[in-house]
């Protein structure tokens, strides 16, 4: 039976219809002798096929069960609590998420729903509250120290407190540099230093990411950035080097096109016009729905036109 319900969570959106039909027919299959975690299963079934409003009423259903064992209820009451943020329901998902961690103060589980609660806030962009919520997981749990640092600078730059956030940010890094978050907070104050027009800190943040961290989930990002921190900053040289990697390497990242754009740019400033006409014809063939492809025509008659 197990095995029956597993298959039916791999059910896409569109097959939805089937898995209700599937659930009804194995909810009558003789031998489900245990009905609360048949339940849940199906609740289960139905929270990872997108069909949230159903996978809910299960939950309460099996939550108002006086004959449900405590277990049980409180796995409902965790999945409940889910389908409510993920039917964007959040007062009914924080008030329920509150209560839970209410009479579980240090435990595993009150963690892990206070990092729920903090996701919530920011998918409201209360980032205040989120700020409190890591507070409160930092008070609470000392092994979440370096992590919650971490997400507060991250918070702070969200906010455009950026002066807060960089102080934060380089505490972070330098108290707790192997904690996961540390690419990230790296990778946010070279944000922060190039918006300050310190271009030469954000490439040597940039470089120690690319060297350091090939594993960061922006890692395609970092040679595209740093080919335009050494743009504006005035090396050419580098510029083309980065700008260059970046293209070949992850040509369909989603800036890609842009860093064509500027290196075009960069050979024709430079006088190089077969170089810069080389290039912008990379984005009327590689790239024929960016947005540049006006600017790459109009650059590409003026430089034929000043041509020999």
């Amino acid at each position: 039976m197990n095995i029956l319900y597993r298959l039916l969570s791999i059910v896409t959106r569109r097959k939805q219809l089937i898995c209700i039909l599937a659930m009804a027919i194995l909810s009558n299959v003789n031998g489900l002798c245990d009905t609360e975690h048949g339940d849940m299963h199906r609740a289960e079934t139905l929270y990872n096929s997108g069909i949230y409003q159903s996978s809910a009423d299960i939950c309460n259903s099996v939550i108002s069960d006086i004959s449900a064992n405590i277990g049980t209820k409180n796995a409902a009451n965790r999945l409940l609590i889910l389908n409510y943020k993920h039917m964007k329901q959040y007062s009914k998902a924080l008030e329920l998420a509150y209560e839970y961690i209410a009479n579980r103060e240090h435990s595993e589980d009150a963690k892990a729903m206070l990092y729920i609660i903090y996701n919530m806030y920011l998918e409201t962009r209360d980032l205040d509250k989120a700020l409190t919520v890591l507070q409160d997981i930092c008070n609470r749990y000392n092994e979440e120290m370096g992590r919650t640092r971490h997400l507060s600078g991250a918070i702070y730059y969200y906010k455009r407190d950026i002066t807060t956030a960089q102080d934060v940010l380089l505490d972070a890094i330098n108290r707790y540099p192997n904690d996961k978050y540390v690419a990230d907070s790296m990778y946010t104050l070279a944000k922060i230093c190039s918006e300050k027009k310190d271009h030469s800190s954000a490439i040597r943040y940039i470089k120690v990411l690319i060297e350091k961290y090939p594993y960061f989930h922006k890692y395609a990002e970092l040679y595209h950035y740093l080919g335009m921190q050494y743009a504006i900053n005035g090396d050419i040289i580098e510029a083309i080097s980065a700008l260059n990697i970046a293209i070949s390497k992850y040509p369909k990242y989603r800036t890609a096109d842009l860093s064509v754009i500027t290196l075009g740019r960069i050979y024709e400033d430079a006088k190089y016009c077969g170089k810069a006409i080389e290039t912008y014809y990379m984005i009327i063939s590689d790239y024929p729905s960016s947005k540049y492809r006006g600017y790459a025509n109009m650059h590409i008659s003026a430089l034929r036109n000043i041509m020999p």
